[in-house]
C-alpha cells in the first residue's frame, strides 16, 4: 500500500542519490580547475565556462517544437489551473480539458472543522477516499452535480464569499445554506 510515510521515504532515497551524484560532480570540476592551474591556463573561469557550454550542446533541453520519438507517448498539454480558471473568469474559458467531460461537481463537509470542499471529479467516491487519507480529515459527501470543469470553476466563483485556500471553504451555517440553494438552482 503507498502511504505518504513510503512516498517520503522513496523521494528522500532519491534525494540522496541526488546529492551524491552532485557531489561527484562538483569533484571532477575541481580536479579540472586544478588541472588547468597546474598546467598553467591564463583564464580558468573562462576554461569552466567552455566546459559548461561543450556540455550544453551535449545535452540540450529539447525545443517546444521537437517531435517526440515514435515510440514514445505524451499527453496532450493542458492549462494550467490557475490558467483555466482566469481564463473562465475573465469569460473565454478553455475548452480543451477533456478530462472531466462525464464528472461530477462534489460538495464535501468535514464537520470537525466546519469546512466545504467543492472539486471535480470522475469518481467521487475514490476522490474523497484519497482526500481523506492525504488530508487525514473524515469527509461526508454532501451532494453532487454532473458537471464538467466550467461548472466547478462557476461553484467556486459562487462560493467565493467563504473561500479560505484552494478548494477549501468555510462552512458557515449560511454557506451551508447557500449549498442547497445553489444546488437547486443548477439542477432546475
Amino acid at each position: 500500500m503507498i502511504t505518504r510515510t513510503s512516498v517520503a521515504d522513496e523521494i528522500d532515497v532519491l534525494d540522496a542519490e541526488i546529492a551524491e551524484l552532485q557531489a561527484k560532480k562538483a569533484k571532477i570540476y575541481r580536479k579540472w580547475r586544478t588541472h588547468l592551474q597546474i598546467a598553467g591556463v591564463a583564464d580558468v573561469p573562462a576554461e569552466i565556462a567552455a566546459l559548461k557550454d561543450e556540455l550544453k550542446r551535449r545535452h540540450p533541453e529539447p525545443s517546444s517544437h521537437e517531435r517526440p520519438p515514435a515510440n514514445s507517448f505524451q499527453k496532450p498539454r493542458l492549462a494550467p489551473l490557475a490558467e483555466t480558471k482566469a481564463a473562465y473568469r475573465s469569460g473565454h474559458p478553455i475548452s480543451g480539458d477533456q478530462r472531466y467531460q462525464n464528472a461530477s461537481v462534489y460538495f464535501a463537509q468535514c464537520r470537525s472543522l466546519e469546512l466545504l470542499k467543492i472539486g471535480i471529479s470522475n469518481d467521487v467516491e475514490a476522490r474523497l477516499s484519497d482526500l481523506q487519507e492525504s488530508t487525514g480529515l473524515p469527509l461526508t459527501l454532501l451532494r453532487t452535480l454532473p458537471g464538467t470543469r466550467q461548472e466547478e470553476l462557476r461553484a467556486l466563483e459562487a462560493f467565493r464569499a467563504w473561500h479560505l485556500r484552494g478548494e477549501w471553504y468555510d462552512l458557515t451555517p449560511e454557506c451551508r445554506a447557500f449549498v442547497d440553494r445553489y444546488i437547486a438552482e443548477q439542477a432546475a
